[in-house]
């Protein structure tokens, strides 16, 4: 197994590459995209309909209560329940549909034909699903302990900021003006460097996943490999981060002014077209960016940790 480093014209050549896999077979990552979209709803829907259920119920006794969240409700056992049910079965239902979309972008990339409902494949795949299982809690264990760090670090800005919050929601209340909460110096230093570590370690993440969904390499052996493909490449990955994200923004801006002016257009003819619209277009900018953010994850894998040799022009460095 080697570890490769590569240049930051390979890592725009992730983009293109993404782009023109979905261009193949766009019937098919659109399907799964959507069905994706359904097994997630079907998994929120309950988590949801208390939280928009306690939000009503409280609008309709007159308005949020001091000291309590409005769509936590008066039963904190119940929404913290809940919350912790969905929260165990999205770690046990959804690492092998995520797997079943990296082999379904292997099998595209190597001309297989496809249908969307292969990624629900590997849930046939006993030791793939529980390797999928044991990577995504490795991982969250590191994500808690990450971000618990940063809160002890920076918690007392977080609480000065909390405490501002309360005090506009009490002063709402009872009526009083309320004072626009002042973000302290250190929350903008703890958003920085938050930004800073997720980056990488959403790298090390996707790496190593898309290792244990290609391969039979175990959850530590993965994550080591996804650690030594960041370490290597973090520079370069932060460099082309900032700038696709400059790009990336700036298309964005200019998609949703052309859409705004397409729904305001829409809105001179009937507001419920418009409303439509609206619903519609982001449903199938979701579909599509789904697949797309798959697809680059994919070729980052293979330029990192695959056999993708000439999309790595650097020396490969054995693991």
């Amino acid at each position: 197994m080697s570890v490769k480093s590569v240049s930051i014209s390979s890592m725009f050549g992730w983009v293109v590459d993404a782009f023109r896999l979905f261009r193949k077979n766009p019937g098919s990552l659109i399907g799964a995209g959507l069905l994706t979209i359904l097994c997630f709803f079907a998994l929120m829907l309950p988590m949801w309909l208390l939280m928009f259920g306690n939000m009503y119920r409280s609008m309709a006794s007159g308005g949020m209560v001091a000291g309590q969240a409005p769509m936590m409700g008066g039963n904190m056992t119940m929404f913290f329940g809940l919350y912790g049910l969905t929260l165990v079965l999205s770690l046990v239902l959804f690492p092998p549909m995520l797997m079943g979309w990296f082999r379904m972008y292997q099998a595209i990339d190597r001309g297989d034909a496809v249908g969307a409902t292969d990624i629900f494949k590997p849930y046939r795949d006993a030791d793939a699903w529980w390797r999928g299982i044991r990577y995504a809690l490795l991982i969250m264990a590191i994500y808690i302990g990450v971000i618990g760090l940063f809160m002890l670090a920076f918690m007392g800005p977080f609480i000065d900021f909390q405490q501002q919050m309360m005090a506009n929601q009490a002063a709402a209340l009872s009526g009083a003006p309320q004072t626009p909460p002042m973000l302290p110096a250190a929350f903008w230093i703890a958003y920085a460097g938050m930004f800073l570590v997720l980056i990488p370690l959403q790298f090390v993440y996707m790496l190593g996943f898309t290792e244990v969904s290609l391969r039979p390499t175990g959850a530590l052996e993965a994550l080591r490999l996804g650690a030594v493909g960041m370490a290597r490449n973090l520079l370069k990955l932060l460099v082309f981060t900032l700038l696709a994200s400059m790009f990336f923004g700036a298309v964005f801006v200019c998609i949703v002014l052309v859409l705004a002016l397409l729904v305001w257009i829409l809105s001179l003819v009937s507001s419920v077209l418009a409303v439509v619209a609206v619903i519609v277009l982001y449903f199938v900018v979701l579909l599509c960016l789904y697949p797309l953010l798959f697809a680059g994850h994919y070729f980052a894998w293979k330029s990192v940790l695959g056999d993708d040799i000439a999309s790595s022009p650097q020396d490969a460095i054995a693991a």
